[in-house]
């Protein structure tokens, strides 16, 4: 398959030396994001779009974007605040990046949007269940602990949490001896958190762990298994609550619970052609077609030989590593699945058969 996706992409690079060939790809690109059941909100500043989505005083009977990655805007004494959940724990939403993809977060407790003495308390420690995050940028994890009988040499006491009988202190985590008897401390709680690492020589961890808990941590995340086939089709991905489906959001306002090439169901269902090619291929020559259609007789001309060459050579080298497989009985059966196919793709794209 190797073979595959080099000879395409040899032909792909032809195409690039077009100019106008970018206009078509800023055509196509606006085409797909023209979503009308996934809508952006403004929360004090911040842009919630895909894959986040608005949680609404009500709770929605389907949404656009990936399960758990709702947001609040609630509104504090006429002051909207953004708050993200993880693992059923309340987390400022800072700031969110859609190009890189990052968002940063605050434990609710110890942000800035909550009122306190000066003396943040962590209360749980983050929990990311099964959802695709990861941790960004120069973190380091503290150790707080909280009531205990004293306070161990490797660690710095909290002074505003602690009193001659129960202390308080943290450590970074992982920075005790090997084998460390925890027990002569008695400590009543331990939470784990993650936050940036502003420590150096003149910020101590005694004095900078409340500045770099109100700075919490960035977490990039990633595309989920159950969204891949709706996103590799140019769809946006959902959830209705009440059937407990997932849901595929397509340009232009329709819904499935698949994905949004239907045009290419019919091929897949007809010769199943899915054992042969995967979903990203057609995906990718069907959008080259099918944004030429924009183009009028002359530049069509050219472009039109352009891509036929590019499904000449998918065809010419998947005929070939069937073919060189004799005890593959169904080599002829796939020779007219991928002539169907390619015949297919330039018939409806010259009479304008997109659907």
């Amino acid at each position: 398959m190797s073979d595959l996706f080099h000879s395409l992409s040899l032909s792909l690079a032809l195409l690039l030396l077009f100019p106008f060939f970018f206009f078509i790809s800023i055509a196509a690109q606006s085409n797909d994001t023209n979503f009308p059941g996934c809508f952006s909100y403004n929360c004090k500043n911040i842009t919630i779009s895909y894959p986040f989505w608005r949680i609404d005083s009500e709770t929605p009977t389907q949404y656009c974007g990936y399960p758990g990655f709702g947001i609040n805007c609630s509104n504090n004494d006429g002051r909207e605040i953004p708050i993200a959940y993880l693992g059923g724990d309340s987390y400022y939403v800072r700031n969110i990046s859609y190009d890189p993809r990052w968002i940063a977060l605050v434990d609710y407790d110890v942000s800035t949007v909550v009122p306190r003495d000066g003396c943040p308390r962590v209360r749980h420690n983050i929990d990311l269940e099964d959802m695709p995050f990861n941790f960004l940028g120069q973190n380091v994890n503290l150790s707080f602990h909280f009531n205990c009988t004293g306070v161990p040499y490797f660690a710095r006491e909290i002074r505003c949490l602690s009193t001659p009988a129960n202390k308080s202190f943290v450590h970074t985590l992982n920075s005790e001896p090997e084998n460390f008897n925890w027990t002569e401390y008695s400590c009543h709680e331990e939470v784990v958190t993650t936050v940036f690492d502003v420590f150096g020589p003149r910020t101590t961890l005694e004095n900078g762990f409340p500045d770099a808990l109100s700075k919490g941590f960035e977490l990039r995340w990633g595309r989920t298994e159950d969204c891949e086939k709706c996103e590799e089709s140019g769809g946006r991905c959902g959830y209705n609550t009440n059937t407990r489906e997932d849901m595929c959001f397509c340009s232009g306002g329709k819904t499935t619970t698949g994905h949004c090439n239907e045009h290419l169901n019919r091929p897949f269902e007809e010769f199943k052609l899915h054992r042969y090619l995967p979903l990203s291929l057609l995906q990718t020559l069907n959008a080259i077609a099918k944004s030429f259609s924009l183009l009028k007789s002359s530049s069509f001309i050219v472009i039109f030989l352009l891509v036929f060459d590019v499904e000449i050579r998918v065809l010419e080298v998947l005929t070939w590593k069937v073919q060189s497989n004799e005890e593959d009985e169904r080599t002829s059966e796939f020779k007219e699945t991928v002539v169907n196919v390619v015949i297919r793709h330039w018939r409806m794209m010259i009479t304008g058969g997109w659907n």
